[in-house]
């Protein structure tokens, strides 16, 4: 099955072994991940609404956090998580549609740098099929009702976010719960 969320479909590839990442078992373990590229652009640059602390990325408590990539030489900003949206909590368990959100700032990294590679990291921890036994369809926080297949796509519990500066540094930015 692939377990790529719909919202990133067309923007990843799995081509992700060009970066070495550090203590690489748990990365090995985890359900899903991809490498983001759009149209044959591997580098972006990071915009986010929230805060960061010690080169994390990070909710502002009331806030919503959203993160969006700008492909470089592109124009066009892409959301590649906005948690009024995606994952498991927004999805079927807490309203978050009316949650505020802090103006956008680009992200620098602990080097300085603001152009990167990035591989997004997602996992799945709810067996669907013991939790919501006998069912092919569920309704959802917003009343819209989806196949299970679909909702164990895109109800990922956990996202986390890698990137490589052009120094070669690599860095988790994200490691973000979604239950």
């Amino acid at each position: 099955m692939n377990l790529c969320p719909d919202h990133l479909q067309d923007i990843v590839n799995k081509n992700y072994s060009k970066i070495n990442i550090p203590d690489k078992e748990w990365f090995d373990e985890c359900h899903w991940k991809g490498k983001l590229c759009f149209n044959g652009i591997e580098k972006f640059k990071i915009y986010f609404s929230g805060k960061t602390i010690e080169n994390y990325l990070v909710n502002d408590g009331d806030e919503a956090l959203i993160i969006k990539v700008l492909p470089v030489g592109t124009n066009e900003k892409i959301t590649i998580f906005d948690e009024r949206y995606h994952g498991y909590n927004a999805l079927l368990i807490e309203n978050l549609m009316g949650k505020k959100f802090s103006e956008e700032t680009i992200f620098v990294d602990k080097d300085g740098k603001d152009i990167f590679e990035i591989i997004l990291i997602v996992n799945y921890n709810v067996d669907f099929e013991d939790e919501y036994p006998n069912k092919e369809t569920l309704e959802l926080i917003n009343g819209k009702s989806e196949t299970i297949e679909n909702i164990k796509r895109n109800a990922f519990d956990f996202l986390g976010i890698i990137i490589k500066n052009e120094l070669g540094n690599v860095y988790n930015i994200l490691e973000l719960e979604l239950v």
